[in-house]
């Protein structure tokens, strides 16, 4: 993982540059706030580790920055004053942690691996909901299909309630799928039921629960 520290203490920097580097991490480090924006953008970086206090910046401010800059990249934030305010203004701002200096190493190894792993699972979800959407998609280019494809967007760009009827093998859970996908609720999970294959007395229990 690409990792920037942000601090003016040059002992820190140096201190957590070796400490990274030996967990296989790339770092690179910047004394001031606008030596690490520059940094911010000139290459992509997986986490920002960032001082409350800086010679040209608050860190609260920078962060403020980063966030409206760079909305993905987590920030960890760290202070040899903390205060409880302190440590909530930074949460409020959109910080992933707050630490206190100095820093415990295990602590932060352990936010870092777990960035890790969350990375990890988002890459094989969008990986998995690509393959998935590939499998789903409509092929043809009959005026039939076209037509079927204009309706779905139509459809899907509003907040109607759609039934979609006909035979069975003619694909109508492919055009739900489409629906959902080109809709608002796309980021939500789609939900399939077979309703004719669950009896009366349980269909309540299915839906609902216990």
């Amino acid at each position: 993982m690409n990792i920037l520290v942000i601090d003016d203490d040059t002992r820190i920097r140096e201190t957590l540059a070796g400490l990274l580097a030996e967990e296989g991490h790339a770092v690179e480090t910047a004394g001031s706030g606008a030596e690490g924006l520059a940094l911010l953008g000139s290459r992509p970086f997986g986490v920002l580790i960032l001082d409350v206090l800086l010679p040209d910046n608050r860190g609260t401010d920078l962060l403020k920055t980063v966030r409206h800059g760079w909305p993905e990249l987590p920030v960890l934030m760290m202070s040899g004053e903390t205060t409880i305010a302190m440590a909530v203004e930074a949460t409020r701002l959109g910080a992933r942690n707050f630490f206190e200096k100095p820093l415990n190493p295990d602590q932060l190894l352990m936010e870092l691996r777990n960035l890790e792993e969350q990375k990890r699972l988002q890459d094989r979800v969008a990986f998995l909901q690509e393959q998935a959407d590939r499998h789903t998609d409509m092929i043809g280019d009959s005026a039939a299909m076209k037509e079927l494809k204009s309706l779905i967007r139509r459809v899907a760009a509003t907040e109607s309630r759609v039934l979609i009827f006909g035979e069975n093998g003619t694909g109508k859970e492919l055009v739900a799928r489409a629906i959902h996908r080109l809709g608002a609720r796309h980021g939500f999970p789609f939900v399939s039921l077979n309703c004719a294959a669950i009896s009366r007395e349980l269909v309540e229990a299915e839906l609902f629960g216990y």
